[in-house]
């Protein structure tokens, strides 16, 4: 990397401490934490798609891709904390997440055998 890139990089991670301190101590507006989840989630896509070189398909493609993967990480990780009984059987979101779950999994069976 570049001195003057990596001097970019630097200057973005103090940026984003700050705003995290900010965040931390409720200074910024639902709107404004909007905002920075929407510039954050661009970066990452960004950089994800230089990293895999999945330049491929125009920016939704790379998007879909991305999320694909964040939601298999996510999964895992998931996964553990639920062999770790991090999660209380009563955990109230369970119940949304087992539907939302069901459901992809339901359309992603239907694409699959489509073929598309």
């Amino acid at each position: 990397m570049s001195d003057a890139l990596n001097q970019r990089v630097s200057k973005l991670r103090t940026a984003l401490e700050t705003i995290e301190r900010e965040v931390a101590i409720g200074a910024a507006s639902r709107d404004t934490l909007e905002e920075f989840k929407l510039a954050i989630d661009h970066i990452r896509i960004s950089v994800w798609a230089l990293l895999t070189e999945q330049h491929t398909g125009g920016h939704e493609t790379v998007v879909a891709r991305y999320r694909i993967k964040s939601v298999i990480e996510i999964c895992r990780h998931l996964l553990q904390d639920i062999d770790t009984g991090i999660f209380p059987a009563s955990e109230p979101d369970l119940v949304e997440f087992r539907n939302v779950l069901e459901d992809t999994a339901s359309r992603v069976t239907q694409l699959m055998q489509s073929g598309d």
